[in-house]
């Protein structure tokens, strides 16, 4: 496998917080910059998915903007396969628990396995975790054909396909941030 782009997918609409997540600050850093450092030992490149009301973020670093409004991550990660950018590697900048180890055993795990798509997967929550994964262009042709299909749901697409079932370990790494209170929780724990 080549080094994959590193995509910090940052495009969410927030709703739940009230504000932009990725614009959080913990540590005196962003939330998308903590995702961008973990990021960049693996990647070759890095790239900012962004909705057009981030468009005016004071950062380095290339951005896609979104081209499909409303879709969750499917327009987030069908934007950077446009792009003409594969393989990706993605992170969800509210993925605060998230270790570089893991993200380091999911690259081996894609590599080992020659896979078209990696993710883990929760088999409490029966729901794959694609907050952080791995897409090359063959499973990125296949998710653009079910978006034209009208699917929406990267849960059922994933289903769809039978996308590997990557044993989850640490649950605790991808418990997202969605609230004010989710962050004050979060906080209180450190």
């Amino acid at each position: 496998m080549k080094l994959p782009y590193g995509v910090v997918l940052m495009g969410g609409r927030s709703t739940r917080m009230g504000t932009d997540k990725s614009m959080i600050q913990l540590d005196n850093r962003y939330l998308y910059e903590i995702a961008i450092e973990k990021l960049l030992p693996f990647c070759a490149h890095i790239r900012l998915s962004i909705n057009e009301n981030q468009s005016n973020l004071n950062h380095t670093f290339p951005t896609i903007i979104d081209k499909y409004e409303n879709t969750g991550p499917i327009g987030g990660i069908l934007s950077c396969f446009e792009n003409d950018i594969s393989p990706i590697l993605v992170l969800a900048p509210d993925l605060v628990n998230m270790s570089v180890d893991t993200i380091k055993d999911l690259i081996g795990i894609h590599q080992k396995n020659n896979q078209s798509c990696s993710m883990y997967y929760d088999s409490d929550q029966q729901m794959y975790e694609p907050m952080l994964s791995i897409w090359e262009k063959s499973a990125l042709v296949q998710l653009q054909t079910f978006y034209m299909n009208d699917g929406r749901s990267l849960q059922k697409f994933l289903n769809t396909i039978n996308a590997p079932r990557h044993t989850l370990y640490n649950t605790e790494e991808f418990v997202n941030i969605n609230t004010a209170q989710e962050k004050e929780a979060w906080l209180q724990k450190r």
